[in-house]
């Protein structure tokens, strides 16, 4: 299965804190298992104007990660949409997972999600599941996990050792419960049977109706996808 992540970052200098989440995002997502998966990463600079997001960016050297610098925010289903339509020319892939600055990456996180989009409780799902989100630990909180403030004053080795503490004792396999969870797995063919297109014609994860700078895009998506079946 071929697994693409897509990452918005933008003008980190003014939140210290928000810097710092997205080199600990970005370096325990290198460090994690889906480096055993034939993956790729593209991140998208939404119009940042400031050194520091352009230097942290600079850091990244791994063939598997590519940066595109846009000029202007598009927004986050614009940037998105930007995101796939870049994975879609250097990497087509089986699934898409959009990523975010405060997430950060146990060492198993994404195997468990893949096996079980494939092939959850020992069968092939039927029908297929269009989206499955991993419940990961975020540096400001938690999603549907117990509370666990992972405090970006720490070092990223005392930081990711909390982490993987919470990991092992919350980990439940082949649990799965009905709701929004952060990062989404996406199915390509889901995004297909959507089928919503730009004024070009490409085929876009998000509605390129999307309005604003600041919207819920993967609220957006589910819905979509509620209401297709």
């Amino acid at each position: 299965m071929r697994v693409n992540v897509s990452l918005l970052v933008c003008n980190l200098r003014p939140y210290p804190a928000h810097a710092k989440a997205t080199e600990f995002a970005l370096r325990s997502l290198l460090e994690s298992d889906i480096t055993i998966h034939d993956w790729a990463l593209q991140i998208v600079d939404n119009g940042s104007t400031c050194n520091t997001t352009h230097n942290l960016l600079n850091q990244i050297s791994n063939q598997n990660v590519k940066v595109f610098k846009s000029d202007v925010n598009l927004g986050i289903g614009g940037g998105r949409n930007k995101a796939y339509h870049l994975l879609q020319e250097w990497h087509p892939g089986d699934v898409i997972i959009d990523i975010h600055t405060d997430h950060v990456f146990p060492a198993v996180w994404v195997t468990p999600l893949l096996e079980h989009l494939e092939d959850p409780g020992g069968r092939p799902p039927s029908p297929p599941i269009g989206i499955l989100g991993a419940s990961l630990v975020t540096g400001g909180g938690e999603w549907r996990t117990p509370k666990l403030m992972c405090t970006y004053d720490k070092s990223y080795t005392e930081f990711m050792n909390t982490l993987e503490t919470a990991a092992r004792c919350w980990r439940r396999p082949g649990y799965m419960a009905p709701g929004l969870t952060h990062p989404c797995a996406i199915r390509q063919t889901m995004i297909e049977d959507l089928n919503a297109r730009d004024d070009k014609g490409r085929l876009c994860i998000y509605d390129p109706r999307m309005p604003g700078l600041q919207n819920f895009e993967d609220m957006e998506l589910c819905y979509r996808a509620e209401q297709g079946g």
